[in-house]
């Protein structure tokens, strides 16, 4: 019990001290400074970059530590003072959090441009799990979703691979064989450049 008293009041402190350090920087303004970012893995071939680059260019004084997380990590972090923006999605509403921008990105199969599903204009989930498919793991937002509606593909997908990368979800997806169900935001470049479809 003292213990627990100890690592309480350690973690308090914590919080405290770094929510007095950002009122003092918000009264004297960002010049510079250090800013703890956790983002997805998906971001990261996306948003981030850009972020950083937009970060560095208006704030040319503030650090940037950013570190790739799940969004159930990123949220505990923001709570207990590790992160000082999360950049996430499919993050449940709670009374600690301040959401800064929000938008529905709804969820579709992608494919290479090269894969037979590549040339069909709709596709259903038993059309999709008959090829070999790219699941993630239930370490991401998507899986969870996936698994509160439709829990049946997974049992059903002829051939899967299961992973806890965006990045290589999607290095799978572009080779050409696989598939996976994903939202637009985590495919945004390679939908852009026409790499996936």
């Amino acid at each position: 019990p003292t213990g627990y008293l100890l690592l309480d009041l350690a973690r308090d402190w914590r919080i405290d001290s770094a929510r007095i350090w950002s009122t003092i920087q918000a009264d004297r303004g960002i010049e510079h400074g250090h800013l703890k970012i956790a983002a997805m893995d998906g971001m990261v071939n996306g948003f981030v970059p850009e972020l950083v680059h937009k970060v560095a260019a208006r704030f040319p004084k503030v650090h940037l530590d950013i570190e790739i997380t799940s969004p159930d990590t990123a949220v505990k972090g923001i709570i207990n003072g590790a992160f000082d923006i999360a950049v996430v999605v499919n993050v449940a509403s709670q009374d600690q959090l301040n959401t800064h921008w929000s938008q529905e990105f709804p969820l579709g199969c992608v494919c290479s441009k090269r894969h037979p599903f590549a040339q069909l204009t709709s596709i259903n989930l038993q059309e999709i799990i008959s090829s070999p498919i790219v699941f993630q793991n239930s370490t991401l937002a998507i899986r969870k979703l996936l698994e509160l509606r439709h829990a049946w593909i997974f049992d059903r997908a002829a051939k899967s691979v299961v992973v806890n990368s965006i990045q290589l979800l999607k290095q799978l997806v572009a080779a050409g064989d696989y598939v996976a169900i994903t939202s637009e935001l985590d495919a945004e470049p390679e939908l852009k450049s026409l790499e996936m479809v």
